[in-house]
């Protein structure tokens, strides 16, 4: 079966040739767009690099579009993102006569969470400080939201500690269960990325949304992550895959999620009345007081392993952990948070009077089970302290990703492409992606067939560019 209807649209007597003043059709721009076509149609991977110039947007956007298939198209930069969704899918649609049918899909973070938003509102203390000055920006703003996305909110300055209160994630969404759930931002954003064909995410979101599925599957819970099912991934800017990757595959515990919990916890004793709604007081926040003193403890003596320099530099330092590492008294911090998070998540379960009460019995419980996998490691991981000004973090994240990504993506997803400007390595032997193919588990025999495609660049290099070294450079 030939593969030549997003060829013939992008070639050079196709809609694009005839209908945009200066368009010139590409070759390898043609190329890339048969063997992304194919790989769809026949549920490949294909490996393609191309080069600066070669229009591979539009090059996997359009079969993308043809097959009729559940595609998702995968980023690592908002910028890209941006740019597919607010450019080339209107172009798309204008000169080609495609309905894209696609959706911008963002992590859970980007939506207000109503439930969260409504506890922080009526819990004690809620407009002191300078959380008490964004408020109101944020009541007026959720007053007229059709989105809840959280780049509506101009107003609102990037990084400020109210959006963590009451934003959504995996750990607090409650699901069809909660009071606010036909209202929820995330639940239409759920509903418009099911109607949808073609879905327009980022690299973490895509690796949240997998592992989220994992997780979920080991539990016997089907249906798990943010994204629906799909047929096919296309991941452009995929050099950058195997970091991102590596992220989602491992287990971060930090303090901030810890505060973020216990906050949350208190919200909710008070809202279910199982604390005084004027003073907080009650026993369930009594046991996270304590629970956020051993956090403390234990947060401060890894931070110490990081160092003081590590302390002092925003961007933050990541030390590996030796596997005697936690011995001693940093043991004994740790079997102290263990002993109360435990004694948190018994009391939450005990007296689960909502929901939200019910939530917390399960992230206390989720934040002893990825705790112990840390300190505990399997024999497959590297364990690490890092330290961010006052953030800290310690977790495991995996060694060799490669098996990991081949049973869960290459082998379980009908389609996949992988796109970038920069795939190969140089080299006389063999072909210039076989570095890429051992770390992505491409070098060991799977189940689907992999091709593999290399577009130069058709901009004349030679002729139009130059290269100056200086002589005195130091060694």
């Amino acid at each position: 079966m030939p593969f030549d209807r997003a060829a013939s649209l992008l070639g050079p007597s196709g809609p694009f040739a005839r209908g945009l003043q200066g368009y010139e059709d590409r070759e390898g721009q043609v190329a890339m767009a048969s063997a992304v076509e194919r790989a769809i149609g026949e549920d490949r991977v294909l490996l393609c690099e191309a080069g600066t110039g070669t229009g591979k947007t539009l090059a996997y956007l359009v079969p993308a579009i043809l097959s009729g298939r559940k595609v998702v198209v995968s980023t690592a930069t908002k910028a890209l993102e941006d740019q597919i969704y607010t450019k080339d899918l209107p172009l798309v649609a204008e000169h080609l006569r495609l309905d894209p049918r696609a959706a911008l899909v963002k992590g859970l973070g980007n939506y207000l969470c109503l439930r969260r938003f409504n506890e922080l509102r009526h819990s004690p203390g809620a407009g002191a400080g300078a959380a008490g000055r964004s408020l109101p920006l944020l009541e007026a703003w959720a007053q007229e939201t059709e989105m809840g996305d959280v780049a509506e909110l101009a107003h609102l300055a990037e990084g400020d500690p109210l959006w963590r209160e009451v934003a959504s994630s995996s750990e607090t969404r409650l699901g069809s269960s909660c009071d606010y759930y036909d209202e929820c931002f995330v639940t239409r954003m759920k509903r418009d990325s099911e109607a949808a064909r073609l879905l327009i995410v980022n690299h973490h979101l895509f690796f949240a949304d997998l592992a989220l599925k994992i997780a979920g599957a080991r539990r016997g819970f089907a249906g798990a992550g943010a994204l629906p099912p799909y047929d096919a991934v296309i991941f452009d800017e995929a050099h950058q895959l195997e970091d991102i990757a590596t992220s989602f595959f491992g287990v971060r515990v930090s303090r901030a999620r810890v505060d973020s919990m216990l906050r949350d916890a208190d919200r909710a004793f008070i809202a279910s009345g199982l604390a005084d709604r004027i003073l907080g007081r009650g026993e369930g926040t009594a046991i996270t007081a304590v629970v956020r003193e051993s956090a403390d403890a234990l947060f401060d003596r890894l931070a110490a392993l990081g160092g003081p320099a590590a302390s002092a530099d925003r961007e933050g330092a990541r030390v590996p952990l030796a596997r005697d590492a936690w011995s001693g008294e940093l043991l004994d911090a740790y079997h102290r948070l263990d002993d109360h998070l435990e004694a948190l998540s018994s009391y939450a379960s005990a007296n689960a009077i909502g929901e939200a009460v019910q939530l917390v019995g399960n992230r206390a419980a989720q934040l002893r089970e990825d705790a112990a996998r840390i300190v505990d490691p399997a024999t497959n991981q590297v364990t690490w302290v890092e330290v961010r000004g006052r953030g800290v973090s310690f977790g495991a994240s995996p060694v060799d990703l490669g098996h990991m990504l081949r049973e869960h993506v290459f082998e379980r997803i009908g389609a996949v492409v992988l796109t970038s400007a920069t795939l190969t390595t140089g080299g006389s032997s063999g072909s210039g992606f076989r570095f890429l193919r051992s770390r992505m588990g491409l070098d060991e025999e799977v189940s689907v067939p992999v091709d593999e495609l290399e577009v130069p660049s058709p901009f004349d290099y030679p002729s139009a560019a130059l290269l100056y070294t200086p002589r005195d450079l130091p060694e």
